[in-house]
Order: C-alpha cells, then structure tokens, then sequence
C-alpha cells in the first residue's frame, strides 16, 4: 500500500517514504495533533487477514509502549486502515548503522559503545517482558540518536516476533 506524500493515515499526513522492508513500508508523517513528525510502520495488506500475527503486533506493541528506555524506540500509536495495521514511533533522525559502515568499519571502542548500548535495550526489553532472550535484532536497525545515544530503529520486539514466524 504504497502512500504519496500528502495523503492520510488517521491522523497523520505522510510527508515521504523513508524506506521498505519484510515488515512492510516505513514513512515520515506530521502528527497535526501533536505538531510533531512521526516514524510510521505501515505493515503489509495481508498482515489483517492473519489474527494470530495481528494478535502477535498489538501485543508487542503495547508492551513495548508500556516502558521507556533510552535505547529503544519510544511507540506512540496503533492503528489500521484499508486493512493495513500501521504502528507509529517517535523519528530518529540520523545515519543507519548500515549506511555507516559503507564508509569502513567503526573505531573498536565506538564498535563497543554501540554494542553496550544494543545490549542495554535488549536486556530491557527481556526483564521487562516484551523480549525473549537469544533473539536480536538486525544490527542494521541500529540507528543514532543527536545526542550519541543509540536506538533500536524498529520495534524490538515486533522483529523479534518476525523473525520466529519464519
């Protein structure tokens, strides 16, 4: 369900495409209510038809909604039309980890701060619940936050939860 910019999601007004994946299409939007941009993940069409993958969605959702925790990202809404659930985050602007390394490997004692705090958001993830311990994410959803923190890009536990489904 390709979305042009200017076009509505609920609430929010898509300003442009920010990328695609297995997950389905992730955009740029305004929130009008809140004058803020917005991160929103846009899952496939077909997710809707299948309940024990949407139960699955809106379970990680809201337990990943229900804590805060400077290395993951912060998820503001639900919702769903035209049969596509969609899941709103905070937007994080910078250099993916992916794109990063295209230039040459991190100096090791970046290397290593990124990985501490990697770690520190899955192990808060895991004791609070909303994670399984073994399963990771990507390291290319890795992405900087202004201030040098790191952050899980997607929704932690949404990855995790697709990566066991195949």
């Amino acid at each position: 369900m390709p979305l042009a910019p200017g076009s509505k999601l609920g609430p929010y007004e898509i300003l442009a495409a920010l990328g695609a994946g297995g997950m389905g299409e992730v955009y740029r939007a305004r929130d009008p209510r809140l004058d803020r941009e917005v991160a929103i993940k846009v899952l496939p069409a077909g997710s809707a038809g299948d309940s024990k993958r949407m139960r699955r969605f809106e379970q990680e959702a809201r337990a990943t909604a229900a804590f805060s925790h400077p290395n993951i990202l912060a998820v503001i809404d639900i919702g769903s039309q035209d049969n596509s659930p969609y899941i709103v985050s905070e937007l994080l602007e910078g250099e993916t980890l992916r794109a990063r390394l295209i230039s040459g490997p991190l100096p090791v004692r970046k290397a290593v701060d990124d990985a501490l705090q990697t770690a520190r958001g899955i192990i808060a993830a895991h004791n609070h619940g909303s994670g399984e311990k073994g399963n990771v994410p990507a390291p290319a959803q890795r992405h900087p936050c202004h201030d040098g923190r790191r952050q899980n890009r997607s929704n932690i536990c949404a990855e995790v939860e697709d990566a066991r489904s195949r």
